[in-house]
């Protein structure tokens, strides 16, 4: 079989397991400060060919290296700088998906509970439930979970095993009336379904799925906390976009509501970069905060693409940051816990080379390309694991540098109110004449369990870039290849259900106004 490419893999592990299975065709690639491009991408794809001497990257056998380069798919776009929504349409569009939230009588999330003090009993239980994905039984307990896990060896564990995770939900905590906090992430976090960091992977021979990651959160990130463990080190948190227990000593929390809301406003500095770490020397000699081990989680911050972070202006901090008076910077605050675990900031300097741009970015299909291409070859993180982006997560990191809120899964994102193609029950031929005519570069293709960003068509062939997990390639009976990368690859490729992609295609959404 021929066929998949990565561009970078960060597990030796997987790297054995695809070069035993696949046979590649390798290209040579432009390392970071080489060529046009800093982030790793193809310098110049009109200048490249498939018969260089020096060959690097592997690709999918009806992908060419060219395809790994944005500007060959914007290129092909009719307009691609022009500006699709302004900021107040985009703010529009926002409203028109999160009405209903706001409207819910029956539940408690993130929008319809913001500015209260409390809930009640049924509304915390029932909230609980839902992050945990658990039930109640009808003396109030959690029940035990029910489904085959296997730790990072394969060894099933027994349902029992997870009780005390379960227990640690803190269900006896739980008053007729509950205070509600306001927190804000001050680190790359998982949010998952249970109080615990323990894993259960939902396939034995593959540690890339567990079954207990809901997502993740960004560093600045506001949520709502409804409850706290029993060992009171997690917390249960609601974001705008998913829930679930974080560690309590990645989140700061706000000492009011007023002070929850002020952390959100204001000129911001915006990570358009894949991903980049702070400066080691942001909390050096700051021994006012009182906690050193929150001051050393600092140094190497990462922060990733959509991150937003409060700008301090250029001569406010007239003493500079322990004594740097750094030029070429950007200053930034950075948000901490202080010894008490509220929220409190430290200033920190991003200097004017990373990706970053003050407040979010025009809204073009250029720009939507360009982002995406920014995390090509990245390793895939189902929820989020590994620091790493599962499908519905990169299409809603790229589109929340535009300021938009997407859905957290794909169910959710394939439901987003706007402009969209129902493919449902159209042949092959059908779907590829209205990608062609009617669809933008940039919108959100989807099949049950997978988006993707459609990127154009070349030579009678759809083509896309999504984060995978698992493929057959380009042969129906091959066997199921763990890619678990961001790649490129037309919509004629086989899933592991010995479907292709665009035969299973059945919804497109352009992310416009309905």
């Amino acid at each position: 079989m021929k066929g998949i490419i990565i561009s970078k893999i960060r597990s030796m592990a997987l790297l054995i397991l695809i070069s035993s299975v696949v046979s590649v065709s390798v290209y040579k690639i432009r390392g970071k400060g080489e060529g046009k491009y800093s982030s790793g991408v193809v310098e110049n794809y009109q200048s490249t060919t498939d018969n260089q001497e020096n060959q690097w990257i592997t690709v999918m056998e009806d992908v060419n290296v060219q395809m790994l380069c944005a500007d060959y798919w914007i290129e092909k776009c009719s307009n691609p700088h022009e500006i699709l929504m302004s900021p107040a349409e985009i703010q529009e569009w926002n409203e028109i998906q999160i009405e209903d939230k706001r409207n819910d009588v029956n539940s408690i999330n993130y929008y319809n509970i913001q500015g209260k003090e409390y809930v009640s009993k049924e509304q915390l239980k029932t909230a609980i439930g839902g992050v945990t994905s658990t039930e109640l039984s009808s003396q109030g307990a959690f029940v035990s979970i029910n489904k085959k896990l296997y730790d990072a060896k394969g060894v099933e564990i027994p349902s029992s095993h997870w009780a005390s995770a379960i227990d640690n939900c803190n269900y006896d905590g739980i008053n007729d009336k509950n205070k509600i906090s306001y927190g804000v992430i001050t680190r790359y976090t998982e949010m998952r379904a249970l109080p615990t960091s323990e894993r259960g992977y939902q396939d034995k021979t593959v540690p890339f799925y567990d079954n207990f990651i809901n997502s993740t959160a960004l560093v600045n990130e506001p949520v709502i906390i409804l409850h706290t463990s029993k060992d009171g080190k997690w917390k249960c948190i609601f974001s705008s976009s998913s829930s679930g227990w974080v560690l309590s000593k990645d989140v700061a929390v706000c000492s009011s509501y007023d002070q929850w809301k002020e952390s959100q406003k204001g000129d911001f500095l915006l990570v358009t970069q894949d991903r980049f770490r702070l400066e080691d020397d942001v909390t050096k000699d700051r021994p006012e905060l009182g906690n050193d081990e929150i001051q050393e989680e600092i140094n190497g911050l990462e922060l990733s693409m959509g991150t937003k972070l409060k700008l301090v202006k250029s001569g406010e901090l007239s003493q500079g940051i322990n004594g740097r008076k750094a030029q070429n910077v950007y200053t930034v605050k950075i948000p901490v816990s202080d010894k008490n675990g509220m929220l409190t900031y430290i200033c920190s300097y991003i200097p004017v080379s990373k990706e970053v741009q003050v407040g979010y970015m025009n809204y073009t299909t250029a720009n939507v390309l360009k982002l995406a291409f920014k995390t090509l070859g990245d390793l895939y993180g189902w929820g989020g694991m590994y620091n790493s982006r599962d499908c519905s997560s990169l299409m809603a990191d790229i589109y929340k540098c535009f300021g938009f809120q997407l859905g957290r899964n794909s169910g959710e994102q394939a439901a987003l109110k706007c402009v969209t193609f129902n493919m449902e029950g159209l042949s092959d031929e059908e779907k590829i004449s209205i990608l062609d005519k009617n669809v933008l570069p940039g919108s959100i293709l989807y099949f049950s369990g997978h988006v993707f960003m459609y990127l154009g068509q070349d030579n009678g062939k759809a083509y896309s870039i999504s984060a995978t997990g698992s493929i057959k390639g380009i042969d129906a009976d091959g066997e199921d290849i763990f890619v678990q990368s961001v790649m490129v690859n037309s919509l004629n490729i086989y899933r592991t259900n010995k479907k292709t992609w665009l035969e299973s295609l059945s919804v497109c959404k352009e992310i416009l106004l309905p």
